[in-house]
């Protein structure tokens, strides 16, 4: 089912479930009152989306002459606290409308909050004072076809194939062989980590810039399920001013290895490559230095140095 039809299925079964917990109702005043959803198909839809509900859990009787549909149970009345409200609020504005994942998101919060009291509805629909963004830097035109492409594929541990315009090739798609593992959110953009067969190598490749009906499943499965997804090793010494705070959750695996008289301390940890190291270390501008290997030093070295040019006048 496309998302456009689920988004609509779970906005009519929604529908029904409000006008039933105020009313019985028999199946043509069911049609009447949401003529906008049963108006084409008639009692015989209602029939369906009531069988349904019924195997969901829910307790929908027909009542009566003439007969009437009485809910007697509905499983989603559950006693919400503050706490859980706030929660959910948090969720809402973390996938805004424009959100590329928020349809799913949002069929679970209507679920989850039809039964809140008019006090929790407002509380529900204020401005959380945690701010959580998810917002995406780019649209996402494949990204319903490719998520459920890459869930096959990484549920059932399958390789995949595509054509990917790096920053490198924008004009020329590369096609690569790919072991697929995960999706993850970074930096504004959602990402498939997987082992390139063409680059030999674990990547994160961009979602938005795998052209558009490519990305195939295939029938080989990967060749490695429980691959190491941050082989890449290395140190780093981080000024006193920041280890005495508590180290971020930068880096995968990271441990203190030595700690200096001025409290510096020199770290262990593992990142996907050298390239996430480089961007890591980065970002403690002149509060961390790499140690160790030899070639991280080095092209951390050139990189500055390159750096430092740009502002030559």
């Amino acid at each position: 089912m496309a998302l456009g039809d689920l988004s609509a299925q779970v906005e009519r079964i929604l529908n029904l479930i409000k006008v039933l917990t105020s009313d019985d109702l028999s199946g043509p005043q069911i049609v009447e009152r949401l003529s906008l959803y049963y108006g084409a198909s008639g009692t015989r839809l209602v029939r369906a989306d009531i069988t349904m509900l019924n195997a969901w859990g829910f307790d929908i009787q027909s009542q009566g002459t003439p007969p009437r549909y009485k809910l007697l149970m509905n499983p989603l009345t559950i006693a919400l606290d503050d706490a859980h409200v706030d929660a959910l609020a948090l969720i809402r504005t973390m996938f805004g409308p424009q959100h590329p994942l928020s349809p799913p998101f949002t069929q679970l919060l209507q679920l989850l909050t039809t039964s809140l009291n008019d006090d929790q509805r407002a509380r529900y629909h204020q401005q959380p004072v945690v701010r959580l963004d998810l917002r995406m830097a780019t649209s996402y035109p494949e990204l319903d076809q490719h998520i459920r492409i890459l869930r096959f594929a990484i549920m059932q541990q399958r390789q995949v194939q595509f054509a990917y315009r790096s920053l490198d090739h924008r004009h020329h798609a590369l096609r690569h062989l790919v072991d697929p593992y995960e999706i993850e959110y970074h930096q504004q953009h959602l990402y498939l980590v997987g082992y390139s067969h063409q680059n030999r190598g674990l990547v994160d490749f961009r979602l938005d810039q795998i052209v558009g009906q490519s990305l195939q499943s295939l029938p080989t499965p990967i060749t490695h399920a429980d691959r190491d997804l941050y082989p890449y090793v290395f140190r780093y010494r981080l000024a006193a001013k920041l280890a005495q705070r508590g180290i971020s959750e930068r880096f995968a695996n990271q441990q203190i290895i030595q700690t200096f008289p001025n409290g510096d301390v020199e770290i262990e940890a593992h990142a996907r490559s050298q390239f996430y190291a480089i961007r890591g270390l980065l970002r403690y501008a002149d509060s961390a230095s790499a140690t160790a290997p030899t070639e991280l030093v080095e092209t951390l070295k050139a990189t500055l140095e390159r750096m430092r040019a740009q502002y030559e006048d």
